[in-house]
């Protein structure tokens, strides 16, 4: 009785390690006022992220919480809604009391995760 060979199964190589991929909301107000921009003038309003309308229940207490750890005083926010490409959308502004309390708040959330996406904060 003779054994039939025995195949053997090629060793898979590991995956090469790779960071994760993380998606950014988009700027309020569009690219124009995109965070990486260094030609902005400072401004007492900033310009948090554009989001689908349906995904505010959600994501606006989570930016007010970031944003309310910052500041003391009187925060503003602004909504706008508009229709992009047949989807409800609204761009959210927050304004602080002076430039230089936008600024330390800009800094602060930069990059922060919300849902998952990270924020990227401008002057509007």
């Amino acid at each position: 009785m003779t054994k039939a060979p025995v195949k053997r199964q090629p060793t898979p190589h590991p995956k090469p390690a790779t960071e994760p991929i993380i998606e950014s909301w988009r700027p309020a107000g569009g690219e124009v006022l995109d965070a990486f921009s260094t030609t902005q003038k400072l401004s007492s309003k900033l310009g948090i992220a554009h989001v689908p309308t349906w995904r505010l229940t959600s994501f606006l207490p989570a930016v007010k919480i970031l944003v309310g750890e910052i500041v003391d005083g009187t925060i503003e926010w602004e909504m706008r809604a508009l229709e992009d490409g047949g989807e409800s959308m609204t761009d959210v502004f927050v304004r602080v009391r002076s430039e230089v309390v936008a600024e330390i708040v800009r800094e602060k959330i930069q990059g922060c995760l919300i849902e998952g996406r990270m924020v990227r904060v401008g002057f509007a």
